[in-house]
């Protein structure tokens, strides 16, 4: 088969960005043909993150009238379109007019992926609605989420009823080829250094670590980095909350920095990465951070992408309790902070002695470190790992589109 993945966004270097590089390296090594294409019209600060190596990709602007007719005709010739996102309102009308054609007015089926959380993100998304209603299938992580209720909000006042199916799904990754390329013996990981990785926005959680930092690891003698601290809006009420090294405007990043001096110190907090680079020196640390938290609605099943690679880069994952509470296990349906054998340390504001009376254990036992990275990888790869979420979408679009 051919499937394309549309980018109507562009390449964003989120989770986004990812989600499209899992789809295509799961279909290509399944022997279908792929091809990712993605709206130039906007540049984007992370579009450099993620490696795109032995996919195809057709990165172009949408709003440039001599590359029309080539993105009408890759599109024409594919078995199915994966959207997985579309233009905001304030991409050029041009290319915005383009992607409502290719959604709209080809005979290609297509698919919509809601990656978007929160509705005033759903807000500023153009083509949506034609993007659903012309969709064969829907997915999103959960079925009363803000897009959802966006769309039943949307269809009530055209005197409407909102019936579509919505499909629930998690984000896909490849344990076993990030394991390969990062896994170090734990003899040679820091266990004195916690890294957190994220993005500089409120739910991601970083004022919990650094509250467990200042409280319980600064005195421990640990080292503190966060990474993924762009200047952005949000980063102006960001520096105003928190006492830290800011390395953020340091444009040789994290590897220019002896890190040697701050082991007990304030927390050091670092600017955005490559993916490839941060999982090189996850790999390398003994515990790392993922503390996100959203509302209810927004969770299903999922975790995100940097909960995998906290786990497949081989640190002990320290995740955000209140997240393991509402996310389900894909096959159980227990929640995954009440699962057995997950080698998970499940942080939250109520925890911290015990959080540290754990860490300090795995930390003076690299035996039972050892042991603990291993149940996470074994508990998180049978959860979320590409052949099982890929496949499970996949089936779910074959028997949708026939």
């Amino acid at each position: 088969m051919k499937i394309g993945i549309l980018l109507g966004r562009g390449i964003e270097g989120c989770g986004v960005t990812k989600m499209a590089i899992e789809q295509a390296n799961w279909y290509n090594k399944n022997n279908h043909e792929t091809i990712i294409i993605a709206n130039k019209d906007k540049s984007w600060p992370r579009k450099k993150t993620h490696d795109f190596a032995d996919i195809n990709v057709y990165h172009e602007k949408f709003k440039d009238p001599k590359n029309t007719e080539t993105i009408k005709e890759l599109v024409k010739n594919l078995d199915v379109l994966y959207i997985n996102s579309v233009p905001s309102v304030k991409h050029p009308v041009e290319g915005i007019n383009l992607f409502k054609e290719l959604v709209t007015q080809q005979d290609t089926p297509t698919v919509f992926i809601q990656l978007d959380h929160n509705v005033m993100s759903i807000r500023r998304n153009a083509c949506m609605q034609e993007a659903v209603d012309n969709a064969k299938a829907i997915f999103s992580f959960a079925v009363k989420n803000d897009f959802v209720t966006f769309l039943e909000k949307k269809a009530i006042k055209e005197g409407k009823t909102f019936n579509r199916e919505i499909l629930t799904y998690a984000v896909p990754f490849p344990f076993d080829e990030t394991r390969k390329k990062y896994w170090k013996d734990v003899s040679e990981q820091d266990n004195k250094h916690h890294k957190w990785i994220g993005r500089c926005t409120s739910w991601k959680g970083q004022d919990v670590l650094f509250k467990f930092h200042d409280t319980f690891l600064k005195s421990y003698g640990c080292l503190t980095t966060l990474e993924g601290i762009e200047r952005g809006p949000a980063f102006l009420s960001f520096r105003e909350l928190y006492s830290y090294e800011d390395h953020t405007k340091n444009k040789l990043g994290i590897e220019s920095v002896d890190l040697k001096q701050y082991y007990g110190k304030q927390a050091n907090v670092f600017g955005i990465f490559k993916q490839s680079e941060m999982l090189e020196r996850m790999s390398n640390v003994g515990f790392g951070y993922q503390l996100s938290i959203l509302k209810p609605r927004y969770i299903t099943n999922q975790v995100e992408y940097t909960h995998c690679e906290v786990v497949a880069a081989g640190a002990i994952p320290v995740f955000r309790k209140e997240w393991g509470d509402l996310a389900k296990h894909r096959v159980t349906g227990i929640p995954l902070s009440q699962c057995k054998d997950t080698g998970t340390i499940w942080l939250d504001k109520t925890n911290f002695a015990q959080s540290f009376a754990t860490i300090q254990k795995l930390t003076k036992d690299p035996v039972l470190r050892n042991e603990w990275r291993e149940k996470a990888f074994a508990f998180y790869k049978y959860h979320q790992d590409s052949d099982y979420i890929v496949k499970d979408m996949h089936k779910k679009v074959m028997s949708r589109i026939k």
